[in-house]
């Protein structure tokens, strides 16, 4: 008998992710189920794929597991009711963060899946192997985890163990034991990219996030699995490798991990990049292995989340924070390494109000996070509390809308008859009402387009640290009423509260611009693309200035011409030199560096350096520094100083 394993990722210009939920159930299988020999694997379905041609690969398969996540659901419902109408005795089966614990409602709305798997699948779908009888039922009700739904009625099985570290153990590598092999012999133009788990499982509770469903334990791969795996990745020219752990750095071993991965990259030149999702409150282990890793030249930006800064809110959600002094330290020592960090928060939590949210996004900068806050609207998944607890919408208020999910720098793809993935996002709160959270995504909006992206970053730093203002008021300066006389201020303010205002309503997330790389773009970015594409930007410095009421030889105008001739654009082919009354490029990096510099008057001339990168062309720009750059904040070119000469101190 045939079995097959659809396991849908996006795919990113010609690059493809591994299928390592499918390379997991296989050698899972191969390892426990007695009768393994009268199965087959077929290939796995690994990305999206047009339902017809799908259904065609899967008509020879006499089972079918299908992993359903947030970006592939509906196209695996499509293509599961397809192959169901074409051959109905092929057994469907779900699993995935999609699958809720309670599935009743989720078998009933979708009555051609026969089955679905809650929490871990390895177990469970080797147990559905091992029992299967072809037309019969009454097996179903030996296999642990499955939910089911039998002569009407639905059946709720106990869950199966969960794999501990000798469960784990027991498990053959799907890279070292070749499962992948043969699918990548049969794509050799696809660029192969890495899924990798060292451990599995998170100790926290946030009530947002699935990884709930699978208990508190944290379980462990051995040490020599994961070093053997990640010589395989490089080895196998695998360029990009995302790892799957909750808390990297949770362990001292995260570290030698971390190390060794490392030497590999410094042994073979691969990969080139590891992605990690740090541990909390471990900040030692943290520096210690994100040094590691830059060191190693694998670093992507590391994270130190928060979510959210208010108490209530926490609480609420039953999330401890980093410490603050922690997040302090780590940043602090992140810059003298030079290694770039960012910053998580979530809009839509409970309890939040847009006063805590702004104030939290202020604070946050002002502890010293200048490169990038990264905000995403708060989604309900079906593993999640938040979903699962029938009361917890209702008793914060929560009003939810279904938007069509795509990818931020994805594709757009314009076929009519694509299958959309959808997510249900939070758009308000009993304590930030609707008009609310349009202010506060505006509000994040504007700290991402002016701060971030750094088309105002400098003159934003001489505002809080000089001028005392903070970076809340200044942010909602170029939100507020006074931007009315000032079109290009009034366009982009109007612009973010219109955006908002559309997802309320059931609009996507992102911008798409066929004309910019054919890509969606996050709202920040594309507004800043705009501005430079349409030669705008000295338009937009001056109504500033104007706004602030600024003089011809202050402080603040001088770092507004500095921020101005900055920021990078295509076709520029000399160097600038700039001379300013005060040492503020010095000054400016000092306080964004954690090492301050004092503030001087004098005669300070800076080479600005516009010819050691080069664009050639619009779209060579939006992808090498607008896209490529998105978290590095790589928006400014670099600076000599020349001959400083130092008048006294401000």
């Amino acid at each position: 008998m045939n079995i097959a394993v659809v396991q849908i990722n996006n795919s990113f210009s010609g690059q493809d992710y591994l299928p390592l939920l499918a390379g997991y159930l296989e050698s899972y299988a191969r390892a426990h189920v007695t009768r393994i020999d009268q199965y087959c694997f077929m290939k796995p379905i690994y990305r999206r794929t047009p339902v017809e041609e799908a259904v065609q690969h899967l008509l020879p398969a006499t089972i079918v597991g299908f992993g359903a996540y947030t970006w592939n659901k509906n196209l695996s419902l499509a293509i599961a009711r397809r192959l169901k109408e074409e051959r109905p005795e092929t057994l469907i089966v779900f699993g995935g963060p999609e699958v809720p614990d309670r599935a009743k409602n989720f078998l009933r709305a979708y009555p051609w899946i026969d089955c679905a798997v809650y929490g871990e699948g390895e177990v469970a779908f080797a147990s559905i192997l091992e029992h299967y009888q072809l037309g019969e039922r009454d097996w179903m009700h030996s296999v642990p985890s499955l939910r089911y739904i039998e002569n009407g009625s639905y059946h709720c099985n106990p869950r199966a163990e969960r794999l501990d570290d000798n469960g784990l153990a027991s498990m053959p590598s799907p890279y070292l034991s070749g499962l992948f092999d043969d699918l990548m012999r049969s794509h050799p133009e696809t660029q192969w990219l890495a899924m990798w788990e060292t451990d599995r499982g998170c100790p926290f509770k946030c009530r947002y996030c699935d990884w709930n469903e699978l208990g508190d334990a944290v379980m462990y791969f051995s040490l020599e699995r994961a070093f053997a795996e990640f010589e395989w990745f490089a080895k196998n020219n695998i360029v990009y490798v995302f790892c799957c752990n909750a808390n990297f750095g949770i362990k001292n071993r995260d570290v030698e991990i971390a190390r060794h991965a490392a030497a590999v990259k410094k042994q073979y030149g691969l990969p080139r990049a590891l992605a990690v999702q740090n541990a909390k409150n471990a900040a030692e282990r943290v520096f210690q292995a994100q040094k590691a890793l830059a060191d190693g030249g694998l670093n992507t930006g590391v994270t130190l989340a928060f979510e959210s800064l208010n108490p209530a809110t926490l609480q609420a959600i039953g999330r401890k924070n980093i410490r603050v002094s922690d997040f302090q330290g780590l940043q602090k020592r992140f810059n003298q390494e030079n290694i770039l960090t960012y910053t998580d928060f979530i809009l839509g939590m409970p309890l939040e109000t847009y006063d805590s949210f702004a104030d939290g996004i202020s604070q946050t900068i002002a502890l010293g996070q200048h490169n990038r806050i990264q905000c995403g609207n708060l989604g309900v998944f079906p593993g999640a509390e938040i979903s699962s607890d029938p009361g917890f919408l209702k008793r914060y208020g929560m009003e939810t809308v279904e938007v069509e999910a795509v990818i931020f720098h994805g594709v757009i793809d314009t076929d009519p008859n694509r299958i959309k993935e959808t997510q249900q996002l939070v758009v308000a709160t009993s304590t930030m009402p609707r008009e609310d959270w349009v202010r506060a995504r505006s509000y994040i909006w504007m700290a991402n387009f002016l701060h971030f992206d750094k088309l105002f970053q400098i003159p934003s730093v001489i505002l809080h640290e000089i001028m005392g203002l903070s970076y809340r008021q200044i942010f909602e300066t170029f939100l507020s009423e006074g931007v009315d006389q000032y079109p290009m201020l009034r366009e982009f303010r109007d612009f973010f509260l219109e955006k908002a205002q559309s997802i309320q309503h059931g609009n996507i997330e992102y911008c798409p611009a066929s004309e910019w790389l054919n890509i969606y773009w996050p709202i920040d970015e594309y507004v800043f693309i705009k501005l430079c594409r349409e030669g705008t930007l000295q338009s937009f410095y001056e109504e500033a200035i104007d706004m602030f009421q600024v003089s011809g030889d202050s402080l603040l105008q001088k770092a507004i011409t500095l921020n101005a001739s900055l920021i990078k654009t295509p076709l520029v082919d000399s160097d600038e030199d700039l001379s300013l009354q005060y040492n503020i490029w010095d000054f400016y990096r000092g306080v964004v560096t954690g090492n301050p510099v004092p503030l001087q008057k004098g005669t300070y001339v800076y080479q600005i350096d516009k010819t050691s990168e080069q664009w050639q062309s619009w779209d060579e720009w939006m992808r090498q520094v607008v896209w490529y750059g998105n978290k590095r904040g790589a928006y400014i070119y670099g600076v000599n100083p020349i001959h400083p000469g130092i008048a006294g101190h401000h």
